[in-house]
């Protein structure tokens, strides 16, 4: 577990409740345990305003501009539900940002509230119920989500881009869903420690992987991890790089291990977005629709049979041995760095 600064503690409690699961629901209990109780006294416990450096960068300042029939759907809710006074914007990152999406993308987002509603418990109790409409807005449109939206206020922005959890250079290309502009303060980049951390979390998390899931909510899953790993071995050798160019970058220092990571690429151009109306009457009908991504995971759904064949010519363990060789490079270098 890395440790949490305290504002890094706000966000993630401020995202828990409002989203009701930062991270995707593991289990049914689990989709209400961030009280507004919590939220509020979190944001207390935080110290004066201090913004670490002068330097800032934008986010957003630009209208997402949708680009098929689901996206423009998505667009559609998302405005009807966070067109509110306490929703300053929404910014959208990764592949919707660059109109790069395909059947397998998910929504990566960052909501920005107002600094006065995470201390003011009646304003988030008011708050939750449109926050919750968005998150169903978008299991409608990908029912493989497994992530809610980052919650930030624009103070904790100004804090630091650490309080994301991402590095800055994910966030060079984004969109926003009024067309506002929001500043991050640009504080460098994480610790050496924290990014190797993240990564060998990761490493540790897929070693335990012996098969591909059978479920396909939970193959996304796994896939979306084994994809993560490049971006965060190349932060830990202190190369920090947006997602989708990590694999290209990641490639040059293991030629001959990357066929098994270059099927992932093709699978994320084959998956074929599928909408569920099972999900969709599920999330309609309860309070918090992760509860219904809870459920839809004990409920034998078998992935694309495409999609099967294709994860046959990459089995995990030909994956794994990719991620230990990135492990192994990553241990060098801070071995050199030690003894510098």
């Amino acid at each position: 577990m890395i440790p949490m600064e305290a504002e890094a503690l706000a966000a993630h409690r401020l995202a828990g409740y409002l989203t009701g699961t930062h991270s995707g629901a593991h289990t049914l209990r689990s989709c209400r345990r961030v009280t507004r109780r919590a939220v509020v006294e979190q944001f207390q416990l935080l110290g004066p305003f201090r913004k670490h450096t002068a330097e800032t960068l934008a986010l957003g300042g630009t209208c997402w501009e949708p680009g098929d029939d689901d996206e423009r759907e998505l667009h559609a809710s998302l405005v009807e539900c966070l067109k509110t006074a306490p929703v300053i914007d929404l910014v959208l990152f990764g592949s919707l940002a660059r109109g790069t999406t395909t059947g397998y993308s998910d929504v990566d987002a960052i909501l920005v509230v107002a600094d006065d509603v995470p201390t003011d418990g009646q304003r988030l109790a008011r708050l939750r119920p449109r926050i919750l409409a968005a998150q169903r807005a978008v299991l409608a449109y990908q029912p493989m989500q497994h992530h809610g939206f980052l919650v930030v206020t624009p103070r904790l922005l100004l804090e630091g881009a650490a309080v994301l959890g991402l590095p800055v250079e994910t966030l060079t290309e984004t969109r926003s869903l009024l067309g506002g502009a929001i500043e991050v303060g640009l504080d460098g980049p994480g610790s050496a420690a924290s990014a190797f951390a993240r990564f060998d979390s990761l490493r540790r998390t897929l070693q335990e992987m012996s098969s591909w899931p059978a479920h396909t909510w939970w193959l996304h899953r796994a896939v979306a991890m084994f994809e993560l790993a490049p971006a965060l071995y190349l932060e830990a050798c202190g190369q920090p790089c947006p997602k989708h160019a990590s694999f290209d970058i990641a490639r040059r220092d293991f030629p001959d291990a990357w066929p098994a990571y270059d099927v992932l690429e093709e699978v994320r151009r084959m998956w074929i977005r599928q909408s569920s109306g099972l999900v969709r009457c599920g999330a309609t009908l309860t309070r918090n629709p992760w509860t219904t991504v809870a459920a839809l995971r004990r409920i034998p759904i078998r992935p694309p049979h495409r999609i099967t064949e294709l994860l046959s010519d990459a089995p995990p363990d030909d994956l794994k041995r990719v991620v230990s060789l990135m492990a192994a490079r990553v241990g060098k270098n801070d071995r050199e760095l030690a003894h510098a």
